[in-house]
C-alpha cells in the first residue's frame, strides 16, 4: 500500500523516520515537500531574543519558527555569546508542539516542555498550568498564517505574549514537477497524509488536477485535528488522525484504520 506524506523528507544520512517506521509496518511510503517559507522581520526578532531576561520562556509551533530563530542568531552574534544566550534560554521553557518541532528546538539549546501536546489547545492547557497570570510574556515567534488558538487561550488565562511574525508560507515551486513525477513512477498513492491547514490550502488544488479521483478513490489522514479540519472543511473525508503528530503514532492510526 503507498501511502504519499505531504512534508519534506529527512534530509542528512538517517533514514526518514515517516519512511522507516511505515515501512516496517508493510507501507510504501514517499515524501514530498508541498511548502516553501521564506523568513523576514529577523532584526526584529533578535530584538527580543536577545533579552531572555524579559522573558518567561517562548513557544514554538513550528520547526520554521526554531529555524528563524536561528537564523537570527546566526547573522546577529558570534559564536561566544550565541553560546551564553542560548545557555540563558534553556534555563527557560520552550513549549512546542509536535516531535520534529522539539527535535529541532532541543539541537538549538531549549528546554522543551509538551511536545506531546499534539496541537496549539493542548499546548494552551500545558502553559496555563506552568506559567501564572502577571509574570513576564512568553515569546511567540511564528508564521504569518498562524491560527488564533493561542493568543486567544492565553488572553483568557491572563498570560501574556511578545508575538513576532518571522515567516511566510507559500506552495512549494516544484510541487506540481514533483507530483506528475511521482505518478509517472508509482500511479495513485493508496493514501495522502496532509501535515498541516497550510498544507491543504496550497495543496488541494494542484493534487485534484493531478489525481482527478482524489476525493473517490484515495484515502486521506490528517496529522492532527486543525488539518482534519481544514480537510473536511473542503469536502474530504477523513480516514484517521493520528493521537500524536509522529511516525509511530501516524503509522499506528493508519494500521488499525485499513485492517
Amino acid at each position: 500500500m503507498k501511502v504519499l506524506l505531504l512534508r519534506a523528507p529527512k534530509e542528512g544520512s538517517e533514514p526518514d523516520p515517516y519512511h522507516k517506521i511505515l515501512g516496517d509496518s508493510g507501507l510504501e511510503a514517499s515524501s514530498i515537500p508541498v511548502l516553501s517559507f521564506e523568513f523576514f522581520g529577523l532584526d526584529e526578532l533578535y530584538q527580543e531574543v536577545e533579552k531572555p531576561d524579559k522573558f518567561s520562556g517562548i513557544i514554538f509551533t513550528s520547526q520554521r519558527a526554531v529555524e528563524a530563530v536561528n537564523e537570527c542568531l546566526k547573522q546577529h552574534t558570534e559564536e561566544g555569546f550565541r553560546q551564553q544566550l542560548m545557555t540563558t534560554w534553556s534555563e527557560l521553557p520552550a513549549y512546542v508542539v509536535g516531535s520534529g518541532t522539539a527535535t529541532a528546538a532541543k539541537q538549538l539549546g531549549f528546554s522543551c516542555r509538551g511536545e506531546d501536546s499534539g496541537n496549539a489547545e493542548n499546548l494552551s492547557a500545558v502553559i496555563a498550568k506552568e506559567i501564572k497570570p502577571g509574570l513576564k510574556p512568553l515569546l511567540f515567534p511564528c508564521g504569518t498564517l498562524k491560527r488564533e488558538t493561542l493568543p486567544v487561550n492565553m488572553a483568557a488565562n491572563n498570560i501574556t505574549l511578545q508575538t513576532v511574525e518571522v515567516y511566510r508560507t507559500a506552495a512549494h515551486g516544484q510541487l506540481q514537477e514533483t507530483l506528475e513525477a511521482y505518478k509517472k513512477k508509482q500511479g495513485d498513492p493508496d493514501i495522502i497524509v496532509f501535515f498541516s491547514p497550510s498544507g491543504v490550502k496550497f495543496s488541494k488544488h494542484i493534487l485534484m488536477r493531478i489525481f482527478p479521483t482524489l476525493q473517490e478513490t484515495i484515502q486521506t489522514v490528517a496529522i492532527g485535528p486543525t488539518t482534519k479540519e481544514a480537510l473536511e472543511k473542503d469536502g474530504f473525508t477523513v480516514l484517521c488522525t493520528p493521537l500524536k503528530p509522529n511516525p509511530e503514532a501516524l503509522c499506528a492510526a493508519i494500521v488499525k484504520s485499513i485492517n
